[in-house]
């Protein structure tokens, strides 16, 4: 179909949005001239998900096949180089290639369509920039009554400048002898960290996380980090990026290895990576070094990946494993632990 029939589509969208009828409604042309109308949810990796009126589910449709869009409602809008607005949106009539981003502060942005990379439905209310997901598992093993309970929570809010990040995992695995529940292994490890975004692909970041673990001995490791970093990949089909900064360990001790604990300086260099456009597969995976300052020769690592596959409406299952590794752990202390899950959950 040519450019100029899907034009006049995209004109004739234009009056109906216009109408009351249509109030709060975006419109879809697709490039072999089919056309939709609902509301815009999100776009992420590469997958549009738009909202109707007439069908149970959201449809997904894939970005690169949008050839005329316009919009209603506001979005956080993200391009590959690390921009952000926040704004409504509409094809650019002259350049089918370009979208037009109504900005409240930068005005109208002509922009390559295939360099937004992310979309989210947002207005000026808290609730509408916030994610949230929770996820459980538990394992049985009759041989030696054995039994792992594992739970998870993420929460998120997202603006144009930052974003801010909030994680909780529990894994406990207990025994039962001679009708006895015996708690033998537990850890418990939270986040909380943030992103501010200056441009061109750099972020400034900060976090503060908190580790409790029998099997390294640890009845509290908190880490204060502060650093910078760049994507040097973020598209529609993955994300990588790195960053390096200082840390504040601070470390406390069960009191069968006769120490209480102890503080110190560490350096920091980071390295995350996210695959998608992949279906209904995610995967995210991290690494982490951090060479001591004060303590020569101390060299801990942090290694996290997760494989996430949503498979019924908002529920997904999670795979899920974890790395930790200390040269110098405290007297009786292993040098690593790790951590195998399978959870499933649900997202907001």
């Amino acid at each position: 179909m040519s450019g100029k029939v899907l034009f006049i589509k995209l004109l004739f969208f234009s009056l109906l949005l216009s109408a009351d009828a249509f109030a709060q409604t975006d419109s879809l042309v697709m490039d072999n001239g089919n056309y939709l109308v609902g509301e815009i949810k999100e776009m992420k990796q590469g997958i549009v998900q738009l909202k109707t009126k007439y069908s149970d589910g959201d449809f997904k449709i894939k970005w690169e096949k949008v050839k005329y869009l316009k919009t209603s409602q506001f979005f956080i809008v993200y391009l590959s180089k690390g921009v952000r607005y926040y704004g409504s949106l509409s094809s650019d009539p002259a350049h089918p290639e370009n979208i037009i981003v109504h900005d409240f502060q930068a005005g109208s942005v002509s922009v390559k369509k295939l360099n937004v990379i992310y979309l989210k439905e947002a207005d000026k209310s808290f609730l509408s920039r916030l994610s949230f997901d929770v996820s459980l598992g538990y394992s049985l093993a009759k041989a030696n009554n054995n039994s792992q309970l594992t739970s998870k929570l993420n929460a998120g809010y997202l603006a144009n400048t930052f974003s801010t990040n909030l994680s909780y995992s529990m894994n406990r695995t207990f025994q039962t002898i001679e009708d006895t529940i015996d708690s033998k292994t537990k850890r418990t490890e939270g986040n909380i960290g943030g992103k501010y975004f200056i441009g061109k692909s750099w972020f400034l970041t900060g976090s503060g996380n908190f580790l409790n673990s029998t099997e390294q001995k640890l009845k509290l490791r908190a880490t204060i980090k502060v650093g910078a970093g760049n994507f040097l990949v973020n598209n529609h089909v993955q994300s990588l990026s790195v960053s390096g900064g200082a840390v504040w360990n601070i470390e406390n001790y069960y009191e069968e290895t006769g120490q209480s604990g102890k503080n110190s300086l560490e350096a920091y260099m980071g390295l995350e990576y996210v695959i998608f456009n992949m279906g209904d597969l995610e995967i995210n995976t991290s690494l982490y070094g951090y060479p001591g300052l004060t303590e020569k020769r101390r060299f801990r690592s942090d290694f996290n990946f997760n494989l996430k596959y949503d498979f019924i409406a908002d529920l997904f299952i999670n795979l899920g494993f974890t790395y930790n590794f200390d040269n110098q752990p405290v007297a009786g202390a292993s040098k690593f632990d790790y951590v195998f899950e399978t959870t499933i959950g649900w997202e907001l």
